[in-house]
């Protein structure tokens, strides 16, 4: 597969719960009948714009605080002032301590 096309970012994943887009939806109690309104999250501006499809399927770094999100072809303008990744550099970036558990290594 060629990635000529695709650009990665690293994120903080506060960052990325920050783009979250919530809604108000009524939710109806099924013992009182009550109903309620509450926020819910129904999708994010940086992960709508990537390949990923939610936050459950982010790979995280190795003390669970960063994520990385890619997208093919243009820069979407959510991710435009961020420093960009080309394959090579994402690799090289996730072989490092960050993104790589080094207890098992000789």
């Amino acid at each position: 597969m060629s990635y000529e096309n695709r650009k990665w970012v690293v994120m903080t994943l506060e960052a990325i719960n920050a783009g979250d887009i919530t809604e108000e939806q009524v939710v109806i109690d099924e013992e009182t009948e009550e109903e309620t309104t509450e926020q819910v999250v129904v999708g994010n501006t940086f992960i709508d714009a990537a390949i990923e499809s939610s936050k459950q399927t982010l790979r995280l770094s190795v003390d669970g605080t960063k994520t990385i999100l890619k997208w093919d072809g243009e820069t979407p303008a959510v991710f435009e002032d961020m420093d960009t990744f080309t394959h090579a550099e994402i690799l090289a970036e996730l072989a490092g301590a960050d993104w790589t558990s080094q207890e098992n290594t000789p």
